[in-house]
């Protein structure tokens, strides 16, 4: 399995990427694709994973999700949700965010992923 997704992410100057998949060859071929050789070879966790990223020479963010996985769960799509928002506000030179801009990030963010789960016919 393997589905990708890039969006622009609003009122931050970056883009997500949301990406579903058990095949770790798949991962490494995108991070490849976009000459980020650095993360090529890092390796799949088994659940999910956030990364800071390149996408068209810009530092972005890619959430990696395996919903095949037995121990995956909401929680984990939860946590890489937390680390993806602290990239972004970190992308943008902001220091630790809280209240409404982080929670409104985290909304925006959980609706792209379950979109495109349901898109794919996925459950997440």
């Amino acid at each position: 399995m393997y589905h990708e997704k890039i969006i622009k992410v609003p009122l931050y100057p970056c883009m997500l990427g949301i990406m579903f998949t058990d095949n770790f060859d798949k991962q490494q071929e995108y991070f490849v694709k976009h000459k980020d050789y650095e993360l090529a070879y890092k390796g799949l966790d088994p659940f999910g994973t956030t990364y800071k990223t390149v996408y068209k020479g810009k530092v972005n963010v890619l959430i990696c999700l395996n919903p095949k996985a037995k121990e995956y769960s909401r929680g984990i799509v939860a946590h890489e949700i937390s680390h993806a928002i602290d990239y972004i506000f970190d992308r943008i030179g902001c220091e630790e965010q809280v209240g409404e801009p982080r929670a409104y990030l985290s909304q925006w963010i959980a609706n792209e992923i379950y979109k495109f789960a349901d898109k794919l016919k996925l459950k997440v």
